[in-house]
């Protein structure tokens, strides 16, 4: 089966239908593993509560009959038993996290589990047993058939199982598990036969899982109570809503419905980061502040580069960009400050401080003098 991912919530709760077939182990038995001959019916249905991911409490009934041949000829016991078996179980899934990877999603998968608990077994055996002579043997057929049936005894069923995902709603599952009574009388048999070992019953089940997941009258895998758009089918990301980017903005609120986007941007993208939408950003290649419509703006002064005369000096919109570099109008630019980008002033700024300590110290010494000519506006440093 491939996986496959899905928009689904966990089902806090989900059934099952199992049939299979059960085996005697006891003292009709020569091996440890139970014969395949003597494999009798089972049917059993659960009801699961999902405490996490991983963990679940399952609440079985079952229905099953049994039955044994003795492989000891010169005995010749036969018997054949029905029982009904209420148990819980605690099942632990350690792969069930990876089912529900994120908020309201679903990957289908194939998926081990194991189960243990305890329960209890209301059951009737009926042995039969051969005509003899032997008067001790005879004596323990005799305790044998005074045993009072139906009876009721507790069982600890142990098991594992893979589960199967079909969709977020049904699972196929295939389990099989052993248990004991803790009794040596689930075949009737006993003093006449072994009484010191108990009887197990092993099993083998398959069946069908529904997920009883909560109403999502769009099947869009977001309950009603969590859809803001409950009546239309959508995306988890955009909480139910229609997104036909999954950029996780909404249709009705996204400025590019069919480009994947921020929603900071109300769902445009934006290539460049520079915090301009694309479809506004005149250089969405090239980052750039705001100001300057997301283009390169290298001096600062609010137009982009590519409408600046002067891109290297900061100066005004009537200018094109470019500074009045001759303020007082006087004909000589000699008496005017020098023009420095921002970003150019802090650097001359650390650097001048730099260069005097330097300079005091290199003129403390007989064989030097060190001179040092800063011009900011040409953006050179002499020295």
């Amino acid at each position: 089966m491939v996986p496959m991912s899905m928009l689904a919530q966990q089902a806090n709760w989900e059934a099952s239908l199992l049939i299979g077939g059960t085996a005697y182990q006891g003292d009709l038995t020569s091996e440890w593993y139970p014969s395949l001959s003597e494999t009798e019916a089972i049917y059993s249905l659960m009801l699961k509560r999902n405490i996490s991911p991983t963990l679940g409490l399952r609440f079985m009934g079952a229905y099953a009959t049994y039955k044994g041949e003795d492989p000891y000829k010169y005995r010749g016991y036969t018997f054949h038993a029905r029982a009904a078996q209420l148990d819980m179980t605690v099942e632990w899934e350690p792969l069930g996290k990876r089912r529900y990877p994120g908020s309201y999603q679903f990957y289908r998968q194939i998926s081990p589990y194991i189960f243990a608990g305890i329960g209890t077994i209301y059951y009737e055996a009926t042995p039969v047993f051969p005509i003899t002579d032997d008067e001790a043997l005879l004596t323990r057929i005799e305790k044998d058939e005074s045993f009072k049936f139906p009876s009721i005894m507790p069982v600890l069923p142990i098991g594992v199982g893979v589960k199967m995902d079909i969709n977020r709603r049904w699972a196929f599952t295939i389990e099989a598990g052993t248990q004991t009574a803790f009794s040596d009388d689930l075949d009737g048999i006993s003093n006449a036969a072994n009484p010191s070992a108990n009887d197990w019953l092993a099993f083998g089940r398959a069946g069908f899982v529904i997920r009883f997941l909560p109403k999502d009258s769009d099947r869009d895998g977001l309950a009603d109570i969590d859809d803001a758009c409950p009546k239309v089918k959508g995306n988890w990301s955009a909480q139910g809503c229609p997104d036909r980017d999954e950029d996780g903005v909404e249709d009705l609120e996204d400025l590019c419905p069919d480009s994947y986007g921020v929603a900071a941007l109300n769902g445009c993208p934006d290539r460049d980061g520079d915090g301009v939408a694309d479809i506004l950003d005149r250089c969405p290649y090239e980052a750039g502040p705001k100001a300057a419509a997301g283009c390169p703006d290298w001096d600062q002064d609010g137009l982009s580069d590519v409408d600046d005369s002067c891109p290297k000096l900061p100066g005004s919109n009537a200018l094109n960009g470019c500074p009045v570099l001759d303020v007082d109008a006087d004909g000589s630019i000699s008496d005017e400050k020098n023009y420095c980008i921002p970003a150019m002033q802090k650097t001359q700024q650390a650097f001048e401080t730099s260069v005097e300590s330097i300079d005091a110290i290199l003129q403390s010494l007989p064989f030097f003098y060190f001179i040092i000519d800063i011009n900011c506006q040409n953006d050179t440093f002499d020295f």
